[in-house]
């Protein structure tokens, strides 16, 4: 694999930032509580329902998104040598301000051995997603959508990393959704969309204290059924996710937005 690390494109995402052109202010009575809720608690499970109007992601974006899903190469740096994480990468630097996002081909994503204690510690190296991706309207909205959702005045140049997920349960393999247990991503804060199940059950997600006490348990189900939580706050996992029908491979595809001060 060939390592690139160098800008790639400048896009200008005003129209989605400005009130008179975004749907987000026009319903953002609909995100009060979970606004409330990730400032108060350090998280909040916002319905597929509520994110689709809020964000004005339509059935037909979604579907669009999803796509790039079925394609997405092993993860080869799982410590049990599974082969039930598939996964690509992306990173931008969003420019508040001034209306602007800078993205970067950087292949690399590190995590320190105390925050990923099964996989953290090495330097890996994953496919970014293609340029496509990033003119995707559902991925413009869930990005900038969750900003608004967390409401963080001092976000004001943002550097995200963002990661396709598909974990992936056999017959003959359960797939590990978060096989580092419960934990932080060591971010500022991180956005969990889920883009698709199919033929899996499981995959329950849940939030605890620094200390590990349970705080709330869910089951995402809905595509863009969604978590966003304060990293520094609180900690999650997600359980094993099984095959629903033992005669057939089952997937669940999330979105995962980790979001930091630049």
């Amino acid at each position: 694999m060939t390592v690139k690390n160098k800008p790639r494109e400048i896009f200008n995402y005003a129209k989605y930032l400005k009130p008179e052109n975004n749907p987000f202010c026009q319903i953002q009575h609909a995100l009060e509580k979970a606004t409330d809720l990730i400032a108060k608690e350090g998280y909040a499970n916002i319905a597929s329902d509520t994110i689709s109007e809020a964000f004005d992601i339509s059935e037909a974006e979604l579907a669009s998104l999803a796509k790039y899903w079925n394609d997405l190469p092993m993860d080869d740096y799982l410590h049990d040598q599974g082969r039930y994480r598939r996964r690509k990468i992306g990173h931008v630097h969003i420019d508040l301000e001034n209306n602007r996002f800078s993205v970067s081909d950087n292949q690399m994503f590190y995590q320190s051995k105390s925050i990923n204690s099964a996989n953290g510690g090495i330097k890996r190296f994953f496919d970014t997603v293609p340029s496509a991706f990033y003119h995707e309207p559902a991925f413009q909205k869930l990005l900038l959508g969750n900003l608004r959702v967390i409401s963080d005045v001092g976000l004001k140049r943002v550097n995200v990393s963002f990661h396709l997920f598909r974990v992936l349960s056999r017959p003959d393999e359960v797939g590990q959704a978060t096989p580092e247990g419960i934990h932080r991503d060591g971010h500022l804060y991180v956005g969990q969309h889920l883009i698709h199940r199919e033929n899996v059950s499981g995959g329950i997600s849940g939030i605890y204290t620094p200390e590990k006490k349970s705080l709330f348990k869910t089951t995402l189900m809905a595509p863009l059924d969604s978590i966003v939580v304060n990293d520094e706050k609180v900690m999650h996992d997600v359980s094993e996710v099984y095959c629903a029908d033992d005669r057939y491979t089952g997937y669940r595809d999330m979105l995962v937005i980790d979001y930091n001060h630049a």
